[in-house]
């Protein structure tokens, strides 16, 4: 306000509003928030103690294992990035983690037996698995490693 009773305005951007807001994740810089309004505490916010341990058991043995991973947080999943193209896609569930690797069918193979490779697809890979428990867990990231390798000889 101005001595004569005057005020200005100054019209906002809304971009530079919205970037404002963004929460950014305090537990590792490799998680990607500048590409989403959401972040890793919307996603593990009213899940369950053991569905966050297995996402955390998940995020910490990828990013301790894979230097040029990057996370980005979306409304309700996790997409794990090598180099901008998707690897994984992880959905945070009641009781589990669901993940769809991005490989076409016949490319990995599942001696246990825990990936569905049903005929739909969300267009971002035909292998879905379900892990419910550290052991599902460990042999998702053999699979995991499986896709890392070629997505890299792909590079």
């Amino acid at each position: 306000m101005f001595n004569n009773d005057t005020i200005s305005y100054k019209q906002l951007n809304k971009e530079k509003i919205e970037k404002t807001f963004q929460m950014y994740s305090k537990t590792n810089s490799r998680i990607n928030d500048e590409k989403s309004k959401y972040s890793e505490r919307h996603l593990l916010k009213n899940k369950s103690h053991h569905v966050k341990s297995l996402y955390k058991m998940l995020r910490d043995t990828i990013f301790n294992n894979y230097n040029d991973i990057e996370a980005i947080i979306q409304k309700s999943q996790i997409i794990f990035n090598l180099k901008e193209e998707r690897l994984i896609t992880c959905i945070l569930q009641k009781d589990m983690l669901s993940i769809r690797i991005n490989m076409k069918k016949g490319s990995l193979k599942d001696i246990n037996n825990l990936i569905d490779v049903s005929n739909w697809t969300t267009g971002y890979g035909d292998y879905l698995i379900k892990v419910k428990n550290k052991h599902d867990l460990d042999y998702f990231m053999d699979l995991f490693e499986l896709t890392y390798e070629k997505k890299l000889d792909k590079k």
